[in-house]
């Protein structure tokens, strides 16, 4: 599965969750931002507030049948982009210091 570009017609889509993604991390109290490098495709930062080296990229990747889905940094699929609680949940887990 390759990343998703903004020149490629999902490209809208993907800008569209990497935003509702931000706002739902940001919602449960991490830090969330949006990171639109000029050679590649945009990602999501997402930072514990408690433990800030904790730290995950996100991004989006076509899935099966064409449908977006969220994709950690070391390549595991997280959630189609229309499950945008389910992929915050799942990513805030992942940058939460164990027992917090």
């Amino acid at each position: 599965m390759d990343a998703v570009t903004t020149d490629n017609g999902n490209g809208q889509e993907a800008a569209r969750a990497l935003g509702e993604l931000t706002r739902a991390l940001d919602e449960r109290g991490f830090a969330a931002r949006i990171v639109n490098p000029p050679a590649a495709p945009p990602f999501v930062r997402a930072t514990s507030r408690e433990a800030v080296e904790l730290s995950e990229t996100v991004t989006c990747v076509p899935g099966e049948g064409g449908e977006l889905w969220f994709r950690y940094s070391w390549g595991d699929l997280i959630a189609p982009v229309r499950h945008v609680e389910s992929a915050a949940e799942r990513v805030g887990h992942v940058v939460t210091p164990q027992g917090v």
